[in-house]
């Protein structure tokens, strides 16, 4: 395990497109998760007609409720960490780096745990950096203070580690199939953004229970809006074990798929 962990940390640490793909990362979570102070402003200035005060009405920041709000938006910049899964990856294939490992005796199940344990790390560091960025505008804007409620529902910063953690194997298992970085970005993006949601919503109709069943809606079904103006009553109110399971099969399939990938094609 740690000679895998090391031999990932000697590919990134000169990688200067590693870093700076990483710090723009945090710098949009930080930037997507600090939307909220506008949309409390407005409020503030639509309903009061006065001038901007530390605390206004909204209440996105507020503890418990802000763990479920900003995993909901953090999760919307997670294609920036898919990009350096993609970018890696397919810098080995291009390389021949991959190639070179298993020719040195690194067998095709360590090269995978070696991407699995980079892909680990990915959504841990996404994980910390929200929990920090979360808690420090909780700290900051929350009316409720108590430690209890500060540390419940905390069930939707794990349902966001998993979330992560799956569309990053997403990640990989599409960059071992079309192997070029460009496509393979062009490709993650248009599936999650337009392919999916044009198939479940249009061919499998948006109520339908199979929607639910695709890839992405999988994860995405783990931390859904809090917000449903429609009917409040059926905000998510914690992670259901039936949304978890389909989420971690899904994430089962993507790394056998990508084992396929690696022992059957020419990499």
């Amino acid at each position: 395990m740690n000679s895998l962990i090391k031999l990932e940390w000697i590919k990134n640490k000169a990688n200067p497109t590693f870093w700076i793909l990483m710090a723009v990362y945090i710098a949009a979570t930080y930037v997507i998760l600090s939307t909220g102070t506008i949309l409390m402003n407005a409020t503030y200035e639509f309903t009061s007609n006065q001038e901007t005060q530390d605390f206004p009405q909204i209440t996105i920041y507020d503890f418990p409720g802000i763990w479920h709000n900003m995993s909901y938006i953090g999760s919307f910049v997670r294609i920036l960490l898919a990009i350096i899964v993609i970018v890696n990856i397919s810098n080995e294939i291009s390389y021949r780096t991959l190639r070179q490992n298993i020719i040195d005796g690194l067998s095709v199940e360590s090269f995978l745990k070696s991407k699995l344990i980079f892909i680990v790390l990915l959504a841990t560091v996404a994980t910390i950096t929200l929990f920090v960025i979360s808690m420090y505008f909780g700290l900051t804007y929350s009316i409720t203070q108590e430690v209890d409620t500060m540390f419940s529902n905390l069930d939707f910063i794990g349902a966001y580690f998993i979330e992560i953690f799956g569309y990053l194997c997403f990640a990989l298992f599409i960059t071992l199939w079309i192997k070029k970085s460009g496509m393979s970005i062009m490709f993650v993006l248009a599936y999650s953004i337009l392919f999916e949601p044009f198939f479940g919503w249009v061919i499998l109709g948006s109520d339908g229970w199979l929607i639910n069943l695709l890839p992405i809606n999988a994860l995405d079904n783990l931390i859904q809006s809090p917000i449903n103006l429609m009917d409040p009553d059926a905000v998510q109110e914690t992670v259901e074990m039936g949304e978890l399971g389909i989420a971690l099969a899904w994430i089962i399939g993507f790394i056998g798929l990508a084992y396929f990938m690696l022992t059957k094609r020419d990499l």
